[in-house]
């Protein structure tokens, strides 16, 4: 699974990251208000 999150949302981040998603990649003015984005991936069992 992939998701975008705004760098600045600290608290989005910190809760993907204690579920086990990890960042890829910043993607630079990702957002229209020029706001880079993580992008962050983890994978599930199945």
């Amino acid at each position: 699974m992939y998701l975008e999150v705004r760098c600045s949302n600290n608290d989005a981040v910190k809760l993907y990251e204690n579920m086990g998603v990890i960042i890829k990649q910043r993607l630079k003015t990702y957002y229209r208000d020029g706001e880079d984005a993580y992008l962050m991936a983890t994978e599930f069992e199945t």
